[in-house]
């Protein structure tokens, strides 16, 4: 890559080396509105994914913004975690308990919020007062007053103070579950819970209005920022000089981001029903390997037409799947296969679109495997800048790459195991139709499986990102 970038047009590369400063600005936009308990109209995590993604340019040449990256990645966990969650609460019938739940969920995500996100934040507006200390600026250090605190100081305090503020809101609420109590003539004691409404209203009002204050400053803050043209070509400069020579910082970013794709993927394989529907559609895996394969590729070159080809192929398939067991519940009972040879047919279409999209998923897989085989041949082995002297360091290296791609295969092997348990889940409803068996371990099976997929395929993504960083470490 660094070979590329020498000989690459200057005005490409200047445009390469800009920083997405209006990105960052449009974080704030999925950031400001207030939840309602654990309910997020906009969600957060979008923001938190802009964030993180657009800080990666300025934290390869600032220390402090490294630490506020890495702040929100957790974020991006913390709050997906949000979205089980919710899975969580209104999959509960009994409305005392969903209520309950809704309390529970609330004071952690409260808690998980003031102790993670205003932190990050708080790093956010540290880095560019760091950012402000090594390059020459109009704009993040001036102030409104001579002597003044500066426009990053103000508005680090203001978003700490309204993370605090919505994750207290979005939880005060909630409390009134603990003051219900069944409704007695003779008490002076009621349900409280029935004014939630009301007291969900009134806390978001005040952090809708503070939200919009912090967006407002948020958006002028980097607009200011954009303006200072000294300030942003001094910044994009040195990130053309000290970061895009090296060939090691794309290949360890690109492989990193390119396997936690994987690794989401792999986990949206397994079923997450709610009331016999699967939330999570397998055709949703598309959206994260699809681009897990264009990241390996920025860094190896890699052909995109068989996996293009297996990818419209898995798509139809899952497609498939999805509508055929939606029509055969939407028609038929399972006892409807011993008196409906209609039935019986439907159902076995059914069992034959699962193994068709789990067949086609292995050899998704495999050419997936494939393309990471590559990676593993140009960018692990060695460390970059110490010559191979001999027969037996070559060895090495071939040992290193045969027990990395090793791992894939093992992960190539537990997935044909797991599309075998997929196959046998959905046999279900024959064997309790014509066996009248009720045969729950089939689902115990195939969720087994997929935990043991998504361990296997997490330690083989663990080391190569590994081996990677240590190719290049020297760099």
């Amino acid at each position: 890559m660094s070979g590329y970038l020498k000989n690459v047009d200057p005005k490409k590369r200047k445009k390469t080396a800009k920083i997405p400063w209006s990105a960052i600005a449009l974080a704030f936009v999925f950031i400001f509105n207030p939840n309602i308990s654990i309910i997020d109209p906009l969600p957060d995590v979008f923001g938190y994914i802009i964030l993180s993604a657009s800080l990666v340019k300025l934290s390869m040449i600032c220390d402090g913004l490294t630490d506020a990256r890495r702040a929100f990645e957790r974020m991006i966990l913390i709050d997906g975690a949000k979205i089980l969650a919710l899975l969580w609460v209104f999959g509960i019938e009994a409305t005392s308990e969903r209520n309950s739940s809704l309390l529970l969920w609330s004071f952690v995500f409260c808690v998980l919020e003031i102790a993670f996100l205003a932190p990050a934040f708080s790093k956010l507006f540290d880095g560019f007062s760091e950012l402000g200390n090594f390059h020459v600026n109009t704009s993040v250090h001036a102030s409104k007053r001579a002597g003044g605190h500066s426009y990053t100081d103000k508005l680090k305090r203001l978003s700490v103070f309204f993370v605090v503020l919505k994750a207290i809101m979005a939880m005060l609420p909630e409390l009134m579950v603990l003051a219900t109590s069944d409704y007695d003539e003779g008490s002076l004691f009621f349900g409280m819970y029935r004014y939630v409404g009301i007291a969900r209203a009134l806390c978001f009002i005040p952090v809708m209005i503070v939200g919009v204050i912090w967006l407002f400053k948020a958006v002028c803050y980097f607009n200011r920022i954009r303006a200072d043209r000294v300030f942003c070509d001094s910044i994009s400069a040195a990130y053309g000089e000290k970061v895009l020579p090296k060939e090691g910082v794309f290949a360890i970013r690109n492989v990193k981001i390119a396997t936690w794709l994987f690794v989401v993927g792999v986990i949206l394989t397994f079923d997450f029903n709610l009331d016999g529907v699967n939330i999570f559609p397998d055709i949703l895996v598309l959206a994260f390997l699809i681009p897990s394969f264009l990241y390996l590729a920025k860094s190896t070159k890699l052909s995109w037409r068989a996996p293009a080809v297996i990818a419209v192929l898995y798509g139809a398939a899952s497609l498939l799947s999805m509508s055929s067991y939606a029509y055969y519940h939407a028609n038929y009972t399972y006892n409807a296969m011993e008196k409906s040879e209609k039935a019986f047919f439907a159902y076995l279409f059914y069992v034959g679109s699962v193994a068709l999209q789990g067949i086609i998923f292995v050899c998704m897989l495999a050419i997936f495997i494939g393309a990471v085989r590559k990676v593993i041949g140009a960018h692990t082995g060695y460390v970059l800048g110490r010559e191979i002297e001999s027969e037996g360091e070559k060895l090495r290296i071939l040992e290193v790459h045969n027990e990395l791609s090793k791992n894939f295969v093992h992960v190539l092997d537990v997935a044909v195991l797991y599309v075998l348990s997929d196959i046998l889940n959905s046999l279900y409803g024959a064997v309790y139709a014509f066996a009248d068996k009720n045969m729950g371990w089939f689902g115990i099976v195939n969720a087994l499986c997929a935990v043991f997929f998504v361990a296997v395929s997490v330690r083989a993504v663990s080391e190569l990102r590994e081996a990677v960083q240590t190719k290049y470490m020297l760099e």
